[in-house]
């Protein structure tokens, strides 16, 4: 009897054992933060971590990057590879379409700017209708002061997004490149 008792107390400590060990190579079966992920290895990111490589091969390996838990405030950064989520009643407003692209959290019904108020700058305040934001000088994103009247810029002064002002009749505003917002006015070519 004594025998058969060891036998079956033997037997369950080693059936506990085995599940523990196979519950414990359960959880280690995704990766901790910044451990690699992906790929050949086909390993995946454990909860609030999302695996982040450098392109959308699906034989690319990665790592694992904690998700922003925390929402961004208004014109904060969002997006990017941590995937930062804005508060409420902001959207993040992106430059580029591309995997793990930056963008401003921007208010989703933005207020207008009335005369005389700042306009325009990295915020991108926008005037209310009938102004026009006047830049404060010519470096892009300086902002500017919301004016009445319908104007048009003159040749190389600064047109584009912020601004809200067109180039005059004959102009059109051209960019330096496609990561600036605001460009010079220059003659149409034909």
């Amino acid at each position: 009897m004594a025998r058969v008792l060891t036998t079956i107390f033997i037997t369950t400590i080693m059936l506990v054992a085995i599940q523990t060990i196979s519950v414990a190579a359960k959880s280690k079966k995704c990766k901790q933060a910044y451990d690699l992920c992906g790929g050949d290895t086909g390993k995946k990111c454990c909860k609030g971590l999302k695996c982040i490589t450098k392109d959308d091969s699906p034989d690319e390996i990665g790592k694992c990057i904690p998700k922003s838990t925390k929402c961004k405030k208004a014109y904060d950064f969002c997006g990017g590879i941590t995937e930062a989520k804005c508060c409420k009643k902001l959207k993040c407003v992106r430059k580029d379409d591309f995997k793990n692209a930056i963008g401003k959290c921007i208010p989703k019904n933005p207020k207008c700017k009335k005369k005389n108020e700042f306009c325009g700058g990295l915020a991108g305040y926008k005037c209310c209708k009938g102004l026009h934001c006047i830049p404060l000088g010519d470096v892009p994103h300086t902002g500017g002061v919301c004016k009445k009247g319908k104007l048009c810029k003159k040749k190389d002064q600064l047109c584009g997004d912020f601004t809200g002002v067109k180039c005059c009749k004959g102009l059109k505003c051209e960019f330096k490149d496609d990561f600036l917002e605001i460009g010079k006015c220059k003659p149409k070519h034909h």
